[in-house]
């Protein structure tokens, strides 16, 4: 793979004809405090049948896919919002239904049911991490006995593991809990993995036409804003607000950019295409180059 340890490589959750296989759950909080959140609710997964997949992401957390019966949405606005706020409801019912509450500290309510969504690809290796880490394959079977000195020595050295074959579930047999309690707790300021973060990474992370626009003293507001709803798909707030405070804008306000960040992500906006971009006098040049 090309990009391999050079820069990061991601691959949709969902195919591009839209046929829905899975839940996606992206679980947050570093490692060692993630781990135990993450093999309750594996156990919880596999004690109800589900078909899962357990990868941990080499950095941040776990993800875990929930495999379900496939099936085809049609491209009718009312008919695809109505899948993600089902793909949503369903997924939270589970997490819900495990812990009595959805802790936000770890389960990132943000990528539930977003059928645009990216993650990474296992088995490559992370150009964001000096301890050069995979994001890896769990074992399935043994993955609640790991102790954290077992996950590290999986993402140094990546190994692929055989899972079982269950019945898939259709998307309607997971029960709906309708009254969801949640727990929300700002994340941590900045991780330690994030202070070194400087533009290359910027760089290799969102389009060339929205790195060249925010690397100005005062960059525009559709540039900020279409910047920061690639940036949601991989970083929490304060860490795209770490990404930002070192732009060296003239009008930078850290506290004005966390509302505004925030606002963005609450409004879950999909991404600016470039005909939007270059509406809004983004240069068609930047777009290509």
């Amino acid at each position: 793979m090309v990009n391999d340890g050079f820069k990061p490589v991601f691959v949709g959750v969902y195919a591009k004809d839209l046929i829905i296989d899975k839940l996606y759950i992206d679980i947050d909080g570093g490692i060692a405090k993630s781990l135990p959140i993450t093999q309750k609710f594996v156990n919880y997964l596999k004690e109800k049948g589900y078909t899962i997949i357990i990868v941990c992401t080499g950095i941040k957390g776990f993800h875990i896919y929930i495999e379900i019966k496939p099936f085809r949405v049609k491209l009718v606005k009312k008919t695809v919002i109505f899948i993600k706020n089902q793909l949503k409801l369903r997924t939270l019912s589970l997490i819900y239904d495990c812990f009595g509450i959805v802790d936000t500290n770890f389960f990132d309510t943000h990528v539930m049911g977003d059928i645009d969504r990216l993650t990474r690809v296992p088995e490559t290796l992370r150009p964001d991490n000096d301890n050069k880490t995979y994001c890896a394959f769990m074992p399935y079977a043994s993955f609640e006995d790991l102790h954290i000195s077992d996950i590290y020595t999986l993402i140094k050295n990546p190994v692929r593991f055989n899972y079982p074959t269950l019945k898939e579930k259709k998307l309607t047999d997971i029960p709906v809990v309708e009254k969801i309690k949640f727990h929300i707790i700002e994340r941590p300021p900045i991780t330690q993995s994030m202070e070194n973060l400087d533009n290359n990474i910027l760089k290799n992370i969102i389009r060339p036409c929205l790195f060249r626009h925010l690397n100005v003293p005062e960059p525009l507001h559709t540039v900020r804003v279409a910047a920061t709803v690639d940036l949601l798909r991989f970083y929490s707030i304060e860490e795209i607000i770490s990404l930002y405070s070192k732009l060296n804008w003239v009008d930078w306000d850290e506290d004005l950019t966390r509302r505004y960040i925030d606002g963005i992500k609450n409004k879950n906006f999909n991404s600016y295409s470039c005909s939007k971009l270059r509406s809004d006098n983004i240069p068609r040049r930047c777009c290509v180059d």
